[in-house]
């Protein structure tokens, strides 16, 4: 069972669920060492935790043709249209055809992505214990799925956390099993609407910053398809600039005075 550390235990908590790209609410926490701060950074010590994928949840996504241990790297590079992930299994979606050996293989096609990743997100999201109603409708450059659950505040997540996971994996599984690279979004409610009004307005307070005492801001790590609002909404100011660093699931934006 894997263990995760961390300057703090939600810290630990924090770099154990982006690691293996699940939603907190699917996993069992195991507290390790609390850590300790140590004088003056001498003696100190991380807090460690290990964390266990739940069966029932588990179950449900190698039901939905999922590997639930994929890691949150190989979930961001399906969501930005690399090549399709590895560590994902044959699931019910899939069609099959026969090549000219006579063996069986799964017919790659939009509609069996789609339907591979409907049926991953209810078995998945119900496994949870959670009640939802999952429906989707073509949008620009792909498709939205909308979730309607009886907890909305518990699929979402602190800061997302939740549903962004989810939207990691079911763009994995729709690379794998579509053909077109097509962009795959979650939304619950009207929460990416929402999310994206945060967005702007913190990128309008962080360029305020950046002009009032020409110092950059870093901002927290956030998602590729967040840190692509923030660069937006700045894109046309004349006395910032903005771009990402670090690796991914710890990328961030940093807003700049432009040189």
């Amino acid at each position: 069972m894997p263990t995760f550390e961390g300057k703090t235990i939600e810290t630990a908590i924090d770099t154990g669920l982006l690691t293996l790209g699940v939603p907190r609410a699917a996993v069992r926490i195991d507290v390790l060492s609390e850590g300790r701060h140590g004088f003056l950074g001498i003696g100190a010590k991380p807090a460690q935790v290990r964390i266990t994928i739940k069966e029932a949840v588990s179950d449900a996504a190698k039901a939905a043709g999922m590997d639930p241990q994929a890691t949150a790297e190989e979930a961001t590079v399906a969501a930005e249209n690399a090549p399709q992930a590895a560590n994902m299994a044959k699931g019910s979606a899939d069609e099959a055809a026969t090549d000219t050996t006579g063996t069986s293989k799964p017919v790659r096609s939009n509609e069996a992505g789609l339907a591979a990743v409907q049926n991953y997100l209810e078995q998945s999201i119900t496994a949870l214990g959670i009640k939802v109603t999952v429906t989707q409708h073509k949008v620009r450059g792909g498709v939205q799925f909308d979730l309607a659950a009886d907890k909305d505040a518990l699929l979402i997540g602190k800061h997302g956390k939740t549903i962004n996971a989810l939207q990691f994996l079911a763009q994995t599984l729709f690379n794998h099993r579509g053909r077109s690279k097509w962009i795959i979004t979650l939304n619950v409610g009207d929460y990416r609407q929402r999310r994206q009004q945060i967005l702007q307005r913190l990128a309008q307070k962080s360029a305020r910053e950046v002009i009032a005492t020409g110092k950059p801001v870093y901002l927290d790590p956030m998602p590729s398809f967040e840190r692509k609002i923030m660069h937006q909404e700045l894109s046309d100011n004349e006395f910032v600039e903005t771009r990402s660093e670090g690796v991914d699931p710890h990328r961030y934006v940093i807003v700049a005075p432009k040189r």
